[in-house]
């Protein structure tokens, strides 16, 4: 006998002995699990086939008769007891299902870049992965969370939370202030407890955006500027041919959140509606995963792009 034919022969016992152990292992199910429903006759003839399939097991035997036996009596007098294909099915896609659920509910889940707020930062049309878990276990279809004095939101983190006037509604924008800050926005410029925001200007950057007034995509200048808050460092736009923007000053109240986009001048944010209440925070922007809008259609480039 070739080495290769004896290999061969090696791994079919091998299998075998893997299934029988698994056959015992159903059988010692359907005695525990069906015991009431056993008549004695075949509560004994069960018994008596699986401790001959344990022993030819254990001695290192010939086990293909006492598995056929075993198996015969599954499949004809204890077939009540067995799942059937379609059932083994539906188990199994159920398990996938509420495992998928489990992880959108309390872990990870995805979300579209709807509207050019957060420009340049995330484009329309971007997919990303938000981190549900790293502020707190959210209550799906509630709004209790527990948890959020562990890890509170800090500034300069792009987050996503509820609409604190629409329920219902998601949003995305950036940390600018927390609990006790002081906020206040002079001639574009962005206070935090008097200081003003670290920025340095960028020039002109050209952009595209998405009109869903119109559902068409248009593109435009604006002016950017590198600004720094918390440990994040990212690009603001600002249009220059709005004048005059000014906001408070303002205190956040503790247990809330202070919110802007980066495309400040194309942002509904806290400027407008108002502190976020730490309960609303669904999780932090962590990823781009996808993408696809203008100009380029699909923006392989910015697939995996982290996000700061």
């Amino acid at each position: 006998m070739s080495r290769i034919q004896s290999l061969r022969d090696w791994n079919a016992r091998r299998r075998q002995r893997r299934d029988a152990y698994l056959l015992m292992k159903e059988a010692r199910r359907v005695e525990r699990r069906y015991a009431h429903r056993l008549t004695p006759v075949q509560a004994e003839g069960l018994r008596n086939r699986v401790a001959a399939l344990g022993t030819a097991l254990r001695e290192r035997g010939e086990v293909s008769e006492p598995m056929a036996s075993l198996m015969t009596l599954l499949d004809t007098e204890l077939s009540f007891t067995r799942k059937s294909a379609a059932r083994q099915y539906v188990e199994s896609i159920g398990g996938v299902v509420f495992v998928a659920l489990l992880l959108r509910s309390f872990v990870v889940e995805a979300y579209q870049i709807p509207s050019g707020s957060m420009i340049p930062t995330l484009q329309v049309g971007d997919h990303i992965w938000v981190n549900k878990l790293i502020y707190g276990l959210h209550i799906p279809f509630t709004d209790i969370k527990f948890g959020t004095h562990y890890r509170p939101p800090r500034r300069g983190e792009i987050i996503v939370f509820e609409h604190p006037r629409e329920p219902g509604k998601n949003m995305i924008k950036r940390v600018v202030g927390v609990g006790g800050d002081l906020i206040e926005v002079r001639n574009a410029v962005v206070y935090v407890n008097g200081q003003a925001v670290a920025r340095e200007h960028e020039g002109m950057q050209h952009f595209y955006d998405f009109d869903e007034y119109s559902d068409r995509w248009k593109e435009g200048d604006a002016d950017a500027w590198q600004e720094h808050i918390g440990s994040a460092t990212f690009t603001t736009l600002f249009n220059t041919t709005v004048s005059g923007r000014s906001y408070g000053p303002a205190r956040v109240p503790d247990g809330q959140l202070f919110m802007m986009g980066d495309n400040r001048d194309n942002s509904a944010d806290s400027r407008y509606w108002g502190f976020v209440p730490l309960n609303l925070v669904r999780g932090q922007a962590m990823m781009v995963w996808w993408s696809q809008g203008e100009p380029e259609g699909l923006r392989v480039r910015r697939f995996g792009h982290l996000l700061e």
